[in-house]
């Protein structure tokens, strides 16, 4: 293997396009920021319930939109600007945390409004992973592409490992009320560098309407065994 082609497959090359940086930090603040807030959450309402039941449910109550809400984020970002896609639903995000900080100082964040919210910040994210893995492609040149793709999953695995460590270090100084609002504040910076962020990509609309979109995604995987096999073992997984 030559050195260009190590310079091609390097990931962090991604990084010497600005728009695709600002992009990249963004993203691993605001991922920083979900694992922070996901992780306070069951903590505290473990110390309202001490219930190992509400911990399961205020968790499924986060991570069932994901079954609806992906494919159809799948969807709309071709039909819309992808960019405003994440947007959007990282201001969601940022909404229901302020509620989350705006209740627990005030004393009156229960059990049933954080199942609530907990659903509501799972709608906004699913809608987050399909515009996050399509915008690499549009922020960087073709000979760029498989190294900002590699670089999107680093930013992922970078939030998923500096998310928890932040949210051990807030609720052990702090407790909960401090680890909401460090989440929140981080929030804030990546989605102010996300606004940063600009693309020349339009939609087009020429790949049909929402729900033929839909329909096309599900023909493509009743009819291939090994698409089939590969949605049964994540859905198993998912649940267990």
């Amino acid at each position: 293997m030559t050195g260009e082609s190590l310079h091609v497959t390097n990931p962090f090359s991604a990084l010497r396009h600005p728009a695709f940086a600002r992009f990249a930090l963004g993203s691993t603040l605001c991922g920083v920021a979900q694992f922070l807030a996901g992780l306070a959450t069951p903590f505290l309402i473990n110390q309202l319930t001490d219930s190992n039941s509400w911990v399961g449910a205020a968790s499924f109550a986060a991570l069932l939109p994901a079954v609806i809400g992906t494919p159809f984020a799948g969807a709309l970002a071709d039909q819309m600007d992808r960019r405003l896609l994440l947007l959007a639903g990282i201001g969601l995000q940022i909404l229901v945390m302020v509620t989350i900080v705006v209740l627990y100082t005030s004393d009156r964040l229960t059990p049933w409004l954080i199942l609530g919210l907990n659903f509501l910040g799972g709608s906004a994210s699913s809608f987050l992973w399909a515009p996050t893995q399509s915008l690499a492609a549009v922020l960087v040149p073709r000979e760029s592409l498989a190294a900002a793709v590699r670089m999107v999953s680093i930013t992922f695995t970078v939030a998923r490992s500096v998310g928890p460590v932040l949210a051990a270090l807030t609720l052990a100084f702090g407790g909960p009320g401090l680890a909401f609002s460090a989440a929140l504040g981080i929030y804030l910076v990546g989605f102010s560098v996300l606004t940063t962020v600009k693309t020349g990509w339009s939609p087009t609309g020429g790949g049909g309407s929402l729900r033929s979109q839909l329909g096309d995604g599900i023909s493509y995987v009743r009819a291939r065994p090994e698409m089939r096999l590969a949605f049964r073992l994540a859905f198993t997984v998912a649940s267990l």
